[in-house]
Order: C-alpha cells, then sequence, then structure tokens
C-alpha cells in the first residue's frame, strides 16, 4: 500500500521516487477536476438567474405592450450575467483542456514527469483563479434575482453555501497563486538560458513566453470597434500584459535578492502580490486561449456549419474584452492602450450584450441542466416562476395547520399576548 511511487523495503531502506512531484497525481487531478466543475456550478447559477431575468418585469421603462419591461433587458443586468455566461463557457474549454492535458501526461498508470511542473503550475493557478471568479459570480447572479434571489427556493442558499469551501479545499488559493507565480518566474529564466524547460515554454498556452520578437515597448493600435472584436487583438493584448509583467517582476526580485544578501525566498516574500497579480493574469489569458481553440476545434469539426458559431464567437469576445476592461489599469501603465482604444473597447461591449441578449436564454438552456437539478422555482424551464413560489407557500407548515374558527392552531396560545403587548408599545 501507499508505494506506488516510494518504497520502504523490508530491511526499512527508502527509495525515493524519480521524480519529487509524482506523489502529487492525485492532487492535480482533483485540481483539475475542481476547474472542470466550476464551469458546472456558474452554469447552474446562471441558468436560473437568465432564466428569471427574462422573466421578471420590473421599472418605469413600459414598451409597446404597456408593461413594465424584463429585466434582462436592461444593460446593467445583461452585464452582469452575460459576461458571466461568458466565462462559464471559457471554463467549460478549459476544464475540458485540463483533463485532456491531464491524460496526455500519463504514461500506462504513471505521470511523465517532465510535464508534471507545467501541469501542477497550471493546475494551481486555474483552481485558485476559477474558483474564486466563480464564488463571486454565484454571489452577483444571486443579486440579480432581488429579493427571491435570497429565498431557499432560488436554490442558491444551498449552492453558494456548497460552492464556498472550493476556494481553501486542495490548497489555499494564496498558496497555489505563489506556487504558479514561481513556475512562471523560473520559466522566464529558463528561456534566457540553454534550459531543458525551453522545451516546455515553446510549446502551446507558454509558446508567446518565448517569443522575442515582439519588443514589450511596443503599443496596440486598434482604433475601432471591429479591431477590438478580433480574437487575435484580445489574445495579443492579454500575452503582452503577461509577458511585461513578469518581466518587471524578475527585475524587481533581483533587485530586493541583491537587499536581502541573496536569499530569494525573503525577496519572494516582498513582491507576495506582484506574483499572486502576474499569477491571476496568467491564468486569464489561459480561459481566453482556451474559449478560441474550443472555438476553433467546433469549426473543424463541423466544417464551420454549426449554427451556433455566431453567438459562441460573440460571447468569447464579450469575455476577453470584458477581461480588458475589468483590468484597464495593467494596460494603461505601460501605454500598451490608451484611452481612447479602452472606450472602443467598452463601446464593443455594449454592442456585444445587446447582440447577445436575444440568445441569452438560448445559451443556458444549452447547458441542459434540468429542473430536477436546479432545485429552484425561479429557474424552472417552463417560466412558471411565481405559480411554483405560491405553490410551495401554500404548503408551508404555517399555511396548512388545522385552523379553528379561522384562526391559526397555536395563536391564541402563543402569539396572541405577545402581539397585544408590542401593540400597546
Amino acid at each position: 500500500m501507499l508505494m506506488r511511487h516510494a518504497q520502504v523495503a523490508r530491511s526499512g531502506e527508502y527509495t525515493r521516487p524519480p521524480h519529487p512531484k509524482l506523489g502529487y497525481g492525485t492532487m492535480i487531478a482533483i485540481r483539475a477536476e475542481i476547474v472542470k466543475m466550476a464551469s458546472v456550478a456558474l452554469a447552474t447559477a446562471l441558468t436560473i438567474s437568465v432564466r428569471y431575468s427574462a422573466v421578471r418585469r420590473q421599472g418605469d421603462m413600459v414598451n409597446e405592450t404597456n408593461r413594465e419591461s424584463k429585466v434582462l433587458d436592461y444593460p446593467f443586468q445583461q452585464q452582469r450575467l452575460l459576461t458571466g455566461v461568458g466565462l462559464a463557457y471559457g471554463l467549460f474549454f478549459t476544464g475540458k483542456y485540463m483533463s485532456d492535458l491531464y491524460q496526455r501526461t500519463q504514461t500506462g498508470n504513471q505521470l511523465n514527469a517532465s510535464q508534471l511542473a507545467h501541469l501542477h503550475a497550471l493546475s494551481s493557478g486555474l483552481k485558485a483563479l476559477c474558483s474564486e471568479l466563480v464564488l463571486n459570480a454565484l454571489e452577483d447572479s444571486r443579486r440579480a434575482c432581488g429579493g427571491h434571489g435570497y429565498s431557499t427556493l432560488s436554490g442558491f442558499p444551498h449552492m453558494i453555501g456548497s460552492y464556498a469551501q472550493n476556494v481553501t479545499v486542495e490548497g489555499d488559493n494564496v498558496i497555489l497563486h505563489l506556487q504558479t507565480g514561481r513556475f512562471l518566474i523560473n520559466l522566464l529564466r529558463s528561456v534566457r538560458s540553454e534550459s531543458s524547460d525551453k522545451v516546455v515554454v515553446k510549446q502551446g498556452l507558454l509558446a508567446y513566453l518565448h517569443d522575442n520578437s515582439t519588443e514589450l515597448r511596443t503599443k496596440s493600435r486598434a482604433t475601432s470597434i471591429q479591431a477590438v472584436l478580433d480574437p487575435a487583438f484580445q489574445l495579443d493584448v492579454l500575452q503582452h500584459r503577461d509577458k511585461r509583467q513578469l518581466v518587471e517582476l524578475e527585475k524587481a526580485l533581483e533587485l530586493e535578492k541583491e537587499k536581502a544578501n541573496g536569499d530569494e525566498a525573503a525577496a519572494r516574500q516582498v513582491l507576495m502580490v506582484d506574483i499572486i497579480h502576474v499569477s491571476k493574469s496568467f491564468c486569464e489569458t489561459v480561459l481566453l486561449h482556451n474559449f478560441q481553440e474550443g472555438i476553433k476545434t467546433i469549426e473543424v469539426e463541423t466544417n464551420g456549419s454549426a449554427s451556433f458559431l455566431g453567438v459562441l464567437r460573440k460571447l468569447c469576445s464579450l469575455y476577453g474584452l470584458h477581461t480588458i476592461d475589468t483590468h484597464r489599469g495593467d494596460f494603461l501603465e505601460d501605454g500598451y492602450l490608451n484611452v481612447e482604444e479602452l472606450s472602443v473597447v467598452k463601446a464593443a461591449i455594449r454592442r456585444l450584450l445587446s447582440e447577445i441578449r436575444r440568445d441569452a436564454v438560448p445559451l443556458v438552456d444549452a447547458f441542459e441542466i434540468g429542473d430536477n437539478q436546479l432545485a429552484s422555482s425561479l429557474g424552472r424551464y417552463d417560466g412558471r416562476v411565481y405559480e411554483d413560489l405560491y405553490a410551495w407557500a401554500c404548503q408551508d407548515p404555517n399555511n396548512v395547520a388545522e385552523r379553528q374558527n379561522g384562526v391559526i392552531l397555536g395563536y391564541n396560545e402563543v402569539l396572541k399576548d405577545l402581539f397585544t403587548v408590542y401593540a400597546k408599545l
């Protein structure tokens, strides 16, 4: 037992595993699964909030039917929910990527040690970022449902309470981001040396760290909505941020090491916040990259004929541009994007929200989460929200208790005197 990678002989001699991280296999697999299941949790919440927002009417804005507008028609509601839908789809493709990557790193029942550092760093950072983003999005989805979102009948209280553990289980998110950040720093250093890690850097997601053809001094020149809607522009912007932040962080580490007499651990302690920020930025780029690659795969498999590809591309652009807009300060720091270009990004987001609105309900219906799994009156597939709320209210013990002369049983014995005292006060 427990001797898959390390062994203890009968003589008591201990044999170390061939690679120190081989024992991490199960932990890495669980973290990859957390990333995968993050999309399911967020999809469940958004199915409820989007459907309910398409049913609920409120406000002074009256349309041609002389009825109050659907809540989902308000731009703010679209911003908070449709950007979440984009994140859910991005998480879906990233979860699939992580599962496939984990399988590729296995040879038979053994993990490929040469890929372990990459897989460990990626699973750590993504687990930390995805669980944090999803927990925040779950709460935002609840708030988007107004007062009913706080009710047990909405399904949110149990859902949020159950998911909240994910920011802590399998490694605290702060520690995981520090591990990923350290991996990225070492990877950047290996690019400048003859390290064998260069092979890893040149592959897939990390290839742009090896590409030195684009100087960090270059600036973006996206002056139109059409330009910022280009998937290549969105990925280039995020990748530029990653590379710039890594280079600046590595320089700062060297300065702090000098102050600490060569103590790298002490230097990292001083720059802990910066290392976490670099990890988060990198993982956001990974999400966008996998979203775009997922769409390309569908295009190839369907010969570009799938009817939903158009809205999926828009959703991917919405996620990418929302990420840029959310972290606009990162791009203003070195002037890669200027104020005018960020204004174009905002305009593109507004246009995408308006265009995606009509497909909002089909996009969450595509998750195929049944009513039994949703366990929510607000997220019913048939839209009969208020009828279901009323039906459940009728089953409340206070409403079905035996009555005597029209008075709820127990009122005269318990509550009547209390209400009489309160009335006198």
